[in-house]
């Protein structure tokens, strides 16, 4: 059976309306013609000459044509009501009622059209279903591609903001790095600097060592004199006491002489007063004595003389080589106290050396807590640039799975789109 349209049933009904209406027309026009001739002729009272058949047949005659249009268009209406309903219906898009063909006559042009209608209804109803299941597919895919284009659109800004903030936090880092470097190169400057003074210290050590070393053999060398000078001067004290001993000896035998001499005299002189033969030999004898004893101390004072020169000789020998062992004491000492200046300088220097080399350790120790500060700032940044990195990839591969659901979308898309085309080429219109 061949299969209508909705198009082809709506020309039908609307030729046998045309068809209806130029019949009414004409079977109203023939009835207004028949009225208006008779209406002339009473009014011209010539009825009587041309008499009412003729006008009469032609009021029969649109007469029986108006009873069979009415009965016609009763029983017309009777078949198509129905489908009319439907096809009002159909024209709002309610597809859910079929024509009831058994309300139809069966052998009305109608029962045929209903049945091809129903065939039409029943395709085009589930057409319409697909249709909008595809429509709600559609719809469904748009809106999650709308809801991908607003994350796309979002993570787009948020790959933009951290390209930029990866971008500041590099040229930050650039900038810690050159911080550090330079700090680093600063370091490296006062750490030569103190190796320099070191090796200038050390050399300075090595030299007052030596000096050191040399005063320390003078200053031995000095303590040895010393000792020496000290033994000299205590034999020079015991030449000393001999000395004054000899010099009491010899006073004491000065007195002897002195007393001898007065006795000496003395008796002389009581010779010659008394002029005494028997006390002469007595007297001489005495005098004898004494003038053997005055020579006995004489010979001792020449003894004494002699030890009290030779003392004095060693004395003088004594003292001539303490002023020299002196002399060269004061020369030792001389140099000793060039030696403990040198040191003293060396010691100054040194403490100096040392002081500025602390205050560069110092420097050296904060440098070294800047260089771990700036270290972690490194180390911060890097953990951060990494974070911001791994959000970067983490945006990227859901952007990658947006785009493969995307394209799986768009394949859904196409398919939908063409199983729609071609579901609407069936009802293309004949």
């Amino acid at each position: 059976m061949k299969e209508k349209t909705l198009k082809t049933v709506k020309v039908r009904r609307w030729k046998f309306t045309i068809l209806l209406i130029l019949v009414g027309i004409l079977t109203a026009g023939l009835f207004y013609t028949s009225y208006y001739e008779i209406s002339n002729l009473l009014k011209n009272n010539n009825l009587q000459l041309t008499g009412l058949s003729k006008y009469i047949n032609s009021f029969t005659i649109s007469l029986s044509v108006a009873i069979v249009l009415v009965i016609f268009l009763f029983s017309f209406h009777k078949d198509f009501s129905h489908i009319s309903s439907h096809i009002r219906k159909v024209r709002r898009g309610d597809f859910r009622e079929q024509i009831d063909v058994d309300r139809i006559h069966k052998n009305s042009k109608l029962y045929n059209t209903a049945r091809e209608f129903n065939v039409m209804s029943n395709k085009l109803n589930n057409t319409i279903k697909d249709v909008v299941n595809m429509t709600n597919s559609v719809k469904h895919h748009s809106k999650t591609l709308e809801l991908i284009s607003k994350e796309e659109e979002i993570n787009g800004g948020k790959l933009n903001y951290m390209t930029e903030d990866i971008k500041l936090s590099l040229e930050a880092q650039g900038e810690y790095l050159d911080d550090a470097f330079n700090g680093l190169c600063g370091v490296y400057e006062k750490v030569d600097v103190v190796d320099e003074s070191l090796l200038v210290m050390r050399d300075d050590v090595e030299k007052k060592i030596k000096i050191a070393s040399a005063g320390k053999d003078s200053f031995n060398y000095l303590n040895r004199e010393i000792n020496s000078l000290v033994n000299l001067l205590e034999e020079n004290i015991s030449r000393a006491d001999s000395l004054k001993l000899h010099i009491h000896n010899l006073k004491e035998f000065v007195e002897n002489v002195e007393n001898a001499n007065e006795k000496v005299g003395i008796l002389t002189l009581i010779a010659n007063v008394e002029d005494d033969n028997d006390k002469q030999p007595e007297a001489n004898k005495e005098i004898k004595a004494l003038s053997d004893e005055i020579e006995e101390s004489i010979k001792s004072i020449s003894t004494t003389f002699e030890d009290i020169d030779k003392d004095l000789r060693n004395l003088h020998h004594d003292v001539k080589g303490t002023k020299d062992t002196l002399h060269s004491q004061n020369k030792r000492f001389n140099s000793i106290n060039k030696y403990s200046y040198a040191i003293d300088e060396f010691l100054k220097y040194s403490q100096y050396n040392i002081d500025k080399n602390l205050e560069v350790l110092r420097d050296i120790v904060d440098s070294k807590e800047e260089i771990f500060a700036f270290r972690e700032n490194i180390a911060n940044a890097n953990i951060c640039i990494t974070e911001k990195v791994e959000n970067v990839s983490s945006i990227s591969n859901r952007q990658l799975e947006n785009t493969w659901k995307i394209k799986d979308y768009s394949k859904d898309l196409f398919s939908l789109s063409k199983n729609l085309k071609k579901e609407l080429e069936e009802f293309k219109v004949k």
